[in-house]
């Protein structure tokens, strides 16, 4: 009897967990809320001391949600799995892989080159 037990709890905490995950499966502006975050913390870390770098950060500050709308959102797209979503999207000419499962986001590859892309985009010249 208590072997029978142990295995209905087990199966009811696997199918809670399956619940819990398909209830809470990332949806695509979920993604860009993500990326746009992302973008963001990158922008931040711009070199300070490059005018361009300045620029950047300004431009992205007020027009942050509107280039995840019309870079990030046409270039990507979501397979879902029904508990979890991997999202794939070519940005700077990187295909960035984000699986998505519950509320986190896991990058999988290319976050990091983009980030580094960026960075070079706030860089003096000749560095």
């Amino acid at each position: 009897m208590a072997m029978r037990t142990g295995s209905l709890a087990l199966v009811v905490l696997v199918l809670g967990i399956g619940v819990g995950l398909a209830a809470t499966n990332p949806t695509s502006n979920d993604y860009y809320g993500f990326v746009e975050g992302q973008l963001a913390g990158a922008v931040e870390r711009l070199d300070a001391a490059a005018p361009s770098g300045d620029l950047v950060r300004q431009v992205f500050k007020s027009q942050g949600a509107m280039v995840v709308q019309s870079i990030v959102r046409p270039n990507t797209t979501r397979r879902n799995y029904g508990l979890f979503s991997i999202f794939t999207t070519k940005l700077l000419d990187v295909e960035v892989v984000v699986v998505g499962a519950g509320t986190v986001f896991v990058p999988i590859d290319g976050l990091d080159d983009v980030a580094k892309k960026i960075s070079h985009l706030g860089s003096p010249p000749g560095r």
